[in-house]
């Protein structure tokens, strides 16, 4: 319904609520409430009673008795999805009327009447004054005009079958019978129908160009059944890369731009299902070009039924923006300085790309001058080539011209003197391919005021030949012209100077033509107030007269001219060489002097001879000079050199030069020559003798001259070098040896104080504290040597000393550095004073000698029976007699590091006997601080006596290493090692070391006993140089068993072809722990039963078990 009707209803309720109150006391009343929700988006009914019930104490909802009608505009919309809160699942829309006009019932004309009831009885509802309690919702489709409400309960019955509809509601306890109306009122009616906006971009049109505007369409959608009322505010966020207008208007719209941000309100209803669109005007920047521009934005109005939706969907420019056309604006500056005739003026040729892309081609510019102005012919400026026709510059731009670049380029113009007071108008014209607006293009025509006016006077000078030729003594005449070469007259006082070369003169004071001239300390001044007008001259005639200091010369002369008002003095001076010779020349008389050589002569010393040579005569030589000096017997001078314009070379005792170089009258010339008196002349007087020859001289008696040097030559300073030879005999540790030195007196005097030689030792060498060789007394201070003799060594003497050096262990394989120096007083040359010697051969180990004896457990016992001793008390050497030993040591081969490589000859293993050898055995020095560090290990043999020795298999075994104590430890291939209990001392003496007998070894039970002879221990299979175990134990059963690599070695030997483990695998393998030259894992003389009876055998095995471990006592 209509507001007005609805409010008049409601009037009418609260005047029969009032009087039902107060008509009847204990009745109550009940209101209904219809309000739309946001949070759904569906319409809410709810109950309120007005008063509180009467006596009856169970106030229910009565069945069938309440009828609740919904109305709204005719046709617009429908009802659907009802939904009941109180009674749960009770109400439904019931039935749907539609009046068209026909009021005969009383009901509101073109309303729809849409009727809920409850279904059945339903008593579990209590109510109370003041409670609102929910009754039902319900959703809405349709168009939405105008609003819903409930429809009044005033006697809307109607009779017949037209209508038959009501707003109905009772309550039990409210009255006495069913069918009574208590339904009087409603409150918080709220049906209006909300809007709900969305938006969305359309593609920019037309598509995004650089610099070419385009229009973003941004639509406002009301996809609701209600219209919005309010202001509604549309906000599009515009990329940075993009720009738009400040404020604008599109439709109803009004916009503002913040920030890129547009912001767009109107107050202009959006009915329902409705549009409204914003075109937003934007511009692509050049920093769009290429790239793919995205759109975001949405709305928002007041009471907005779902916000969710009022964001648009950003819109992402599938097409890149493009590059554009050029668009080219231009300008021409003012000329500066102001138009001045015959004065130059740059003006500025200004051009803008402010398309949105850059030329394609050439840009063509061009300036039409003014009559009577010029330019240059042709010109570049700015990357523009320019060329003037008649009176039109054209200039070429041809580079690519891109977005919002400006250049720019200057024309020179000059006014002509016909442009004075002359008005000039200066135009152009600009074009370039593919222009977007060719229409702006030209720079605007414009008049340059004020008119051309008068340039200043430009003065220059010209000087001419004198008239006559210069003569010495004689005037002649020079012509001084000046020329108004500019574009405007003089107007004050003209003056000319003139500079006189030296030697000439001019008359002191003489008037020529309009000039008045004065001569001053050489420079001629004149003056004129005579104008001089433009493109005229005056000349000015100067009498000059030649000294004869000016023979043969040519004069030159200058001057310059100066006046008020001129602009451009850089030409104002001038300048011109007169070529006339003034006097002819006489001959030349050349002449030598000697001076005392500097310093004074000392012998094997340079000292310098000048001799200069003058030239006395009336001419200047002209042609080559000989001078010649002829040099004292036991005198020197360089082979060849030069000095000045001279060059010279030595001959025997004559030193010859020659130069081409003229030497004027009363000129001089001096050659520098070194001279260096020998050691012979040390005490005489030197006498030299010095003369000249060139064509062309008359006099020659005074060419020559000599020359007594004084003092005589003096003796020199001695000079000492220092040799060094290599030490004898060669470097050992710790042992003396003799550095021989030897040093010599080059020099040209004799030392005249003591002598010194140094010797600064390395790091590691040592030297006796004190001690004397030859005439030398030596000490020594930490690493330096001191020897010092008073001894004199003469001019070429020499003298000898021999210095004891003893190198340290820490010198031991390296080859030392010692630096020797000499000095005396009186040495004036110390660069060669100092020697260097690098020992060539490294330094030597000390050779330690030591005889050791060890017995191996395999050879000295049976080879059935490890515990049973050979009948000879001997070790077997069933390997030699095979002739299976190696000629080379097998234990390099084995793993073992930094064995002394050995080799023996044949004729060592034809020894028989108990010098016969058993096998190769391994030496170990071990550190006497860490003994797990290894020093040395050197193999050697193993005679059947248990002597160890050397190669050569007799002699004591040495060992280079240096002097010291040492834990000494011997090892065998398939034998556990065993090391001395505590160090032993060890040096070039022969020291003896006894394995066999009762000498203490490290750790228990690391030998075993054979025939009353300790032995190592029989067995290793494994063995090898690691700690891991298997090569530093003894296993007969078990992992790493010692017998299952025998077995594995037979099985797989070569010619085992069955792999039996009974094959007698024969040769020198470290499985043949018995030593009889066999490999054998079953049968007689088995080594694996061996292995076996060695294990069992052992003290530390007491319960005799097969798997008892026996582990080598090597830390």
């Amino acid at each position: 319904m209509n507001n007005s009707v609805h409010h008049l209803w409601k009037g009418l309720f609260a005047i029969v609520v009032i009087s039902l109150l107060s008509a009847t006391s204990g009745w109550a009343q009940i209101a209904l409430s219809l309000r739309y929700s946001n949070t759904d988006g569906r319409y809410h009914v709810y109950l309120k009673p007005t008063s509180t019930p009467g006596s009856v104490t169970n106030p229910n909802l009565t069945d069938g008795s309440s009828i609740i009608t919904i109305t709204s505009a005719t046709g617009s919309l429908s009802i659907s999805s009802v939904n009941s809160s109180n009674p749960s699942s009770s109400w439904s829309l019931i039935d749907v009327q539609r009046n068209n006009g026909d009021v005969s019932s009383g009901a509101p004309a073109n309303t729809d009447f849409f009727v809920f009831a409850p279904s059945g009885d339903f008593s579990s509802i209590s109510y109370a004054s003041g409670t609102e309690v929910p009754l039902f919702d319900f959703a809405v489709s349709g168009v939405c005009s105008g609003t819903l409400d409930i429809l009044p309960a005033l006697g809307q019955t109607a009779g017949g079958s037209l209508f038959n509809i009501s707003s109905y509601y009772s309550v039990r306890g409210f009255t006495t019978g069913i069918g009574t109306n208590h339904f009087l009122a409603t409150y918080n009616i709220d049906g209006v129908c909300p809007p709900d906006l969305t938006s969305a971009f359309s593609q920019p049109q037309p598509s995004l160009t650089a610099k070419v505007s385009s229009t973003l369409p941004f639509t406002v959608n009301n996809i609701s059944l209600g219209q919005t009322a309010g202001l509604i505010t549309a906000t599009v966020t515009i990329p940075a890369t993009l720009s738009v207008a400040s404020a604008f208007t599109s439709g109803t719209w009004g916009c503002s731009v913040t920030n890129n941000v547009v912001s767009c309100t109107t107050t202009t209803s959006i009915a329902a299902l409705s549009s409204s669109t914003i075109n937003i005007p934007i511009l692509p920047s050049v920093a769009a070009i290429g790239t793919s521009i995205t759109f975001t934005g949405g709305v928002s109005t007041i009471g907005d039924i779902n916000t969710s939706n009022n964001p648009a969907a950003p819109l992402t420019i599938s097409t890149p923006v493009q590059v554009g056309s050029p668009d080219l604006i231009s300008s021409l500056s003012s000329p500066v300085p102001a138009l001045m005739a015959g004065a130059t003026s740059s003006m500025t040729y200004s051009l803008t790309n402010i398309g949105g892309g850059p030329t394609t081609g050439p840009i063509l510019a061009s300036m039409t001058l003014p009559a009577n102005l010029t330019a240059l012919a042709s010109f570049t400026s700015g990357g523009w080539s320019c060329a003037t026709t008649g009176n039109v510059v054209s200039c070429t731009y041809t580079p690519a011209f891109a977005i919002d670049a400006t250049t720019s380029f200057n024309i020179s113009v000059t006014p002509t003197v016909a442009a004075i007071n002359s008005t000039a108008v200066f135009s152009g014209t600009v074009t370039t391919a593919s222009d977007s607006n060719p229409a702006n293009n030209n720079p605007a025509s414009f008049t340059v005021t004020p008119p051309v006016v008068a340039g200043p006077p430009d003065l220059i000078t010209a000087i001419g030949q004198p008239s006559p030729a210069f003569v010495a003594g004689s005037t002649s005449t020079v012509p001084f012209t000046v020329n108004n070469i500019g574009s405007g007259p003089t107007i004050g006082t003209t003056t000319v100077t003139l500079t006189l070369p030296t030697g000439t003169t001019a008359t002191g004071n003489f008037t020529s033509g309009v000039w008045g001239c004065a001569t001053v300390s050489g420079l001629v001044s004149c003056t004129t107030a005579t104008v001089l007008a433009i493109g005229s001259s005056s000349t000015i005639s100067i009498p000059i007269t030649p000294a004869t200091s000016t023979i043969g010369s040519s004069l030159t002369f200058s001057g310059t001219v100066s006046t008020p008002g001129e602009s451009v003095t850089a030409n104002n001076g001038s300048g011109n060489t007169v070529t006339s010779t003034t006097v002819a020349a006489g001959n030349p008389d050349l002449t030598t002097q000697m001076a005392q050589p500097t310093p004074a002569l000392v012998a094997n010393s340079a000292s310098t001879l000048a001799v200069t040579i003058q030239n006395s005569g009336f001419g200047a030589t002209t042609s080559t000079l000989t001078a010649s000096v002829t040099l004292p017997v036991n005198t020197t001078a360089p082979a060849t050199f030069s000095s000045g314009v001279w060059g010279c070379a030595t001959v025997g005792s004559v030193v010859s030069c020659t130069s081409t170089t003229p030497i004027a009258i009363s000129g001089v010339s001096t050659i520098s020559i070194a001279v260096t008196p020998l050691i012979a002349t040390i005490g005489s007087s030197l006498t030299f003798a010095a003369s000249v020859v060139t064509s062309g001289e008359t006099v020659t008696a005074n060419n020559g001259s000599t020359l007594t040097a004084s003092p005589a030559v003096a003796a020199g300073a001695p000079d000492l070098i220092v040799a060094a030879g290599q030490p004898t005999p060669v470097l050992v540790v710790d042992a003396t040896s003799s550095l021989p030195i030897s040093l010599t007196n080059i020099g040209a005097g004799p030392t005249t104080g003591t002598t010194t030689v140094l010797i600064t030792l390395p790091a590691g060498v040592s030297a006796p504290a004190t001690f004397s060789t030859a005439t030398f007394g030596c000490s020594t201070s930490g690493s330096l040597i001191s020897c010092i003799t008073s001894q004199q060594v003469s001019i070429g003497g020499s003298l000898t000393l021999n210095a004891s050096i003893i190198p340290g262990v820490a010198t031991l394989g390296t080859t030392p550095s010692l630096t020797v120096s000499v000095g005396t007083p009186s040495e004036t040359v110390v660069s060669n004073n100092t020697a260097i010697l690098t020992v060539t051969s490294a330094v030597q180990p000390t050779t330690l000698v030591v005889s050791v004896k060890a017995w191996l457990q395999g050879a000295g016992a049976q080879t059935n029976s490890p515990t049973l001793a050979n009948a000879d008390g001997l070790m077997r050497d069933d390997l030699r007699v095979a002739g299976l030993l190696p000629t080379t040591e097998p234990y390099t081969a084995l793993g073992y590091s930094a064995v002394v490589a050995t080799s023996i000859a044949p004729s060592v293993t034809a020894t028989t006997g108990a010098d016969a050898i058993v096998d190769w055995i391994l030496l170990e020095l071990r550190d006497a601080n860490q003994p797990t560090t290894v020093v040395r290990r050197q193999a050697a043999l193993l005679q059947r006596d248990g002597d160890i020795v050397a190669t050569d298999g007799v002699s004591p075994v040495s060992i280079l290493a240096p002097t010291g104590s040492y834990y000494v430890a011997v090892r065998h291939r398939n034998h556990l090692g065993a090391m001395l209990e505590t160090s032993v001392g060890l040096s070039g003496t022969v020291t003896s070391v006894n394995f066999t007998n009762t000498t203490a070894t490290y750790g228990a039970n690391a030998q075993t006993s054979v025939g009353g002879k300790y032995s190592l221990w029989a067995g290793n299979a494994n063995g090898g140089p690691g700690t891991t175990s298997g090569q530093n134990t003894l296993i007969a059963q078990g992992l790493g068993s010692d017998r299952s690599t025998v077995t594995n070695q037979v099985t797989g030997a070569s010619g085992n072809s069955t792999g039996v483990n009974t094959f007698i695998s024969a040769g020198y393998q470290q499985t043949d722990v018995n030593m009889d030259g066999k490999a054998i894992a079953s049968g007689q003389r088995a080594d694996n039963s061996f292995i076996l009876n060695v294990v069992l055998s052992s003290s530390l095995n007491s319960a005799a078990v097969n798997s008892f471990i026996i582990t080598q006592r090597l830390p």
